[in-house]
């Protein structure tokens, strides 16, 4: 195998597993999804909002959950970055409380650069933050601020 051959099925393999393995949350962890949705914007790109439940750590004996919500932006067909939130809940039937969260934000695409990643909790609520910036120069072309929310109600559904 000549050597342009190599590098362009090494440069395959790496494109397969950085867009199949968008991570959302723990790898290692089994998840199962619970709902998808998809908001398009006028220039045609769009939001595709998907909530994962942990399926490994969540007990009903315990009443705990954990979930991640994970909102991916993407244009043209290709993923352009993400923003996820992981948070872990207890529930009692009559009320819920977020014990935690994490959030994760990243981008495929050398023109978005993804920074002020935060994460908090409150009530019943995870929430992650981070700031989107599309550059083609020294100056941001587009900027998007996406919030990322999390809640679980007090039967342990994650919306």
């Amino acid at each position: 195998m000549n050597y342009k051959k190599k590098v362009l099925c090494l440069l395959i393999v790496t494109l397969f597993f950085s867009f199949s393995s968008i991570a959302v949350a723990d790898a290692a962890a089994p998840q199962r999804v619970l709902s998808k949705e998809t908001t398009y914007l006028d220039d045609r790109s769009y939001f595709e909002t998907i909530i994962y439940v942990n399926t490994e750590i969540n007990t009903r004996a315990n009443n705990t959950k954990t979930g991640t919500k994970t909102t991916t932006y993407k244009a043209d067909g290709k993923v352009l970055w993400y923003v996820s939130v992981t948070g872990s809940f207890t529930y009692t039937g009559s009320s819920s409380k977020c014990t935690s969260a994490s959030v994760k934000a990243e981008s495929y695409n050398q023109y978005w650069k993804i920074s002020n990643k935060s994460s908090s909790y409150s009530g019943n609520k995870a929430k992650g933050k981070a700031t989107a910036k599309l550059y083609y120069g020294p100056l941001p072309a587009a900027t998007i601020n996406k919030e990322v929310v999390l809640s679980c109600d007090s039967n342990g559904n994650l919306s």
